[in-house]
């Protein structure tokens, strides 16, 4: 047996079929401004583990070489006045230290930048074609 089927019709006004039609010609523009946004998040937030994971693997390095240091050198006593010195010293090495590590890690960020950049814009072109498509129907609407 078949299943019959009610149908149900509504009679709008022309003009709020145009006003409709508007609201969802809107509704289509905003969800797609919505996936721009979230496929800048996406290649923005894949930068970030990316660099993130560099600094790591730098940070775990220095980690490892500094426990070599202590464990091949010998240990000396300082007198308290020159301990002080020593700290500062010591201070000022792990900011050469860190900045060294910024400078090999910022050609890597401009590598990756430069990759985002040269990635096929296919989709967002799309996505912008379907926009501006949208905003056409909108202007001729009005």
């Amino acid at each position: 047996m078949k299943k019959s089927q009610n149908l149900l019709h509504i009679k709008l006004e022309s003009d709020e079929a145009t006003q409709s039609m508007k609201d969802i010609l809107k509704t289509e523009a905003d969800l797609i401004k919505i996936a721009q946004s979230i496929k800048s998040y996406r290649t923005l937030r894949i930068m970030e583990l990316e660099l993130k994971i560099e600094l790591h693997k730098k940070i775990k390095d220095f980690r490892n070489n500094m426990h070599k240091l202590r464990t091949l050198l010998p240990r000396l006593e300082i007198p308290k006045i020159l301990k002080n010195h020593e700290e500062e010293i010591h201070r000022t090495e792990i900011m050469e230290e860190v900045a060294k590590i910024e400078k090999e890690i910022k050609p890597k960020k401009e590598k990756v930048q430069k990759l985002r950049e040269e990635e096929p814009k296919a989709p967002v072109d799309d996505l912008e074609a379907q926009l501006r498509e949208i905003q056409e129907r909108l202007s001729r609407l009005e």
